[in-house]
């Protein structure tokens, strides 16, 4: 399956490029996170629990990020298992300057086994739309938070 998007982050690039690493941002972010903790720099293990027809139950896996060209790039890639089957993904994210902040725009492609496999494609499609824009949203809400955070933090010191 394609994943393919493109968001705005309030937050000029080098923020957003940080708030994209930082693991309680994206523990926030991810829909149904359980559990995000980092294993090494750039590799997290985490646990998300799910309830959508067909879909639902708890996953564990890994993400990582590879090949960070801060502030511009990152290759993520994400590998969970649960009862449900199976979901690999690879996607590209690009950061790029605008006016109000940073355009962000991700591609990739995701693999689906063992049960998921069996739903039918508009399914998937439509629950892993679902899943991209509450992840989008909460992640906007996390950087405007986690930028005016920084922001407080320079100017009360």
């Amino acid at each position: 399956m394609e994943l393919a998007g493109e968001m705005r982050l309030a937050a000029d690039p080098p923020q957003a490029f940080g708030a994209l690493l930082d693991p309680d941002v994206l523990a926030r972010a991810i829909p149904g996170c359980k559990s995000f903790q980092q294993q090494a720099a750039g590799r997290y293990q985490l646990t998300a629990e799910l309830g959508v027809a067909g879909v639902g139950g708890r996953y564990q896996g890994t993400l990582a990020v590879i090949d960070p060209q801060p502030p511009h790039s990152m290759r993520l890639q994400l590998e969970l298992t649960g009862g449900p089957g199976s979901v690999s993904a690879t996607i590209l994210v690009s950061l790029e300057p605008e006016d109000t902040g940073t355009r962000v725009t991700y591609h990739g492609v995701s693999e689906i086994g063992g049960k998921l496999a069996g739903i039918g494609q508009r399914m998937l499609d439509g629950v892993a739309k679902m899943l991209e824009r509450q992840f989008m949203n909460r992640l906007a809400q996390e950087v405007a938070d986690h930028v005016g955070g920084l922001e407080q933090g320079r100017t009360t010191s």
